[in-house]
């Protein structure tokens, strides 16, 4: 009996494991994991499922970010540091000044190297001779003539604060007599050109007409200049100048020879509107 009941239970026991093991199998593995806590190795991770958000707390995310802070005055657009510092470092626009009007009256600043001049007004003119055997039986000739005058310059301006000016002048009186000079010229353009003073010496021509005798004669001679020419508006002034020579003789010898070579004197005087330019 005691060898039955033995065996019944040894039976039994084994059946029991059986189906133990066979219900163990059918489990998922986690959950035969989870079952026997003792099996798992303190090596392995254990994995938890990531925290969810809220939607308040993604939005209060959101707003705290300075990536998607905006601008005041700028709700909706992107702002990124970029732009914000651009933002800052655009400049104001600026109030343009206009430029100031230079006055009529001051004279024009040399430009460059080179000037020129127009001369146009009057000249009076003494010519005389002490010494000459006229036809009508006078020995002394003398001519007071009034004549219009016309006047050409061109030249260099340069120096320090371009003060210095050498050039070329013709000029020319025509009326009660006749004549033509050229030569060269210094200046100095003092005050910023409302005074230039000037010098020259040139070679002039001259007609003469003698009392009696209907043939054309000419004389010649060395002349110089002395003058000042004073500024009154965009390089227009007034031209003050006296102009002597030295004895004039007459350009051919056979003239001179009838007349036995008389010599003579000369001085003038004139006076002219006169444009300088030193933008040419």
């Amino acid at each position: 009996m005691k060898r039955v009941v033995l065996w019944f239970l040894l039976v039994g026991g084994c059946l029991y494991g059986v189906e133990e093991s066979s219900v163990i199998g059918q489990m998922p593995m986690t959950q035969a994991v989870q079952k026997d806590p003792s099996t798992q190795s303190p090596l392995t991770p254990t994995t938890s499922p990531a925290p969810s958000l809220d939607t308040t707390d993604s939005e209060q995310i959101n707003q705290a970010s300075p990536m998607n802070q905006s601008p005041k005055g700028q709700e909706g657009a992107i702002s990124t540091p970029n732009t914000q510092q651009n933002t800052q470092l655009s400049l104001k626009p600026q109030e343009k000044q206009e430029p100031t009007k230079p006055s009529i009256f001051k004279p024009i600043a040399p430009v460059g190297h080179s000037y020129g001049a127009f001369k146009i007004g009057y000249v009076y003119q003494n010519l005389s001779s002490k010494n000459i055997p006229l036809k009508n039986g006078a020995n002394t000739y003398r001519l007071a003539s009034n004549n219009a005058y016309f006047g050409l310059e061109r030249g260099w301006v340069g120096g320090p604060y371009k003060m210095l000016m050498f050039g070329g002048y013709l000029d020319a009186g025509a009326g009660e007599t006749y004549y033509l000079s050229a030569g060269g010229v210094f200046a100095l353009r003092l005050l910023d050109g409302w005074l230039i003073p000037r010098i020259a010496i040139g070679y002039q021509l001259q007609h003469l007409g003698l009392p009696q005798d209907s043939q054309q004669h000419n004389i010649q001679s060395g002349v110089g200049t002395i003058g000042v020419f004073a500024h009154i508006a965009q390089g227009f002034g007034v031209s003050l100048e006296g102009r002597w020579g030295l004895p004039f003789t007459m350009a051919r010898k056979a003239d001179a020879s009838i007349y036995r070579g008389p010599k003579f004197d000369m001085y003038a005087v004139m006076v002219s509107f006169t444009f300088y330019d030193f933008g040419i």
